[in-house]
């Protein structure tokens, strides 16, 4: 639309009515040009960086935490940590926070099933849970049932009146 009314009206007009500066005409209009015409060549394209920054972790530390949670079960970075610091001093490396290690663990997929079962037999089938039936409304009244009234007493010529 913007060429279109560029190519009929003018360059000052256009700036007017679409509020875009004079390079940018010229620079939409040269894609489009390049492009052979094609209106898809004016669709913004990603401003992704082409080299991304990629995480540097060391190698050892790595493989000690799928070794430390292949022997006990997914332990957790928590309790991975004071065990990862005695190894990076005996090792001299650098120390890291429970954070990273929770994003290796994630980032390297380092989660190990649990071990289920081994045989499935097909007429075994699990107990039922019996659940005790709930009262959805309360019961309807039959009875009035008993009365509850307060009373008030006074002396009258010596004789107990209730009211």
């Amino acid at each position: 639309k913007v060429i279109e009314f560029h190519a009929q009206y003018g360059t000052k007009a256009t700036c007017d009515a679409f509020g875009i500066s004079k390079p940018t005409i010229y620079r939409w209009k040269g894609i489009y040009k390049d492009h052979g015409r094609d209106n898809i060549s004016l669709i913004p394209k990603s401003r992704r960086p082409n080299t991304l920054r990629s995480p540097s972790w060391d190698i050892r530390i790595i493989q000690f935490i799928k070794d430390i949670r292949k022997d006990h079960r997914n332990l957790g970075k928590y309790k991975i940590k004071p065990l990862l610091d005695i190894y990076c001093n005996d090792n001299s490396i650098p120390q890291i926070s429970v954070s990273l290690i929770g994003k290796i663990i994630k980032r390297e997929n380092i989660y190990y099933q649990r071990r289920g079962r081994y045989y499935h037999n097909p007429n075994h089938k699990r107990p039922q849970i019996s659940y005790k039936s709930r009262v959805k409304r309360s019961p309807r009244v039959s009875s009035q049932g008993h009365i509850e009234i307060d009373t008030i007493v006074r002396f009258v010529n010596g004789l107990k009146l209730y009211i």
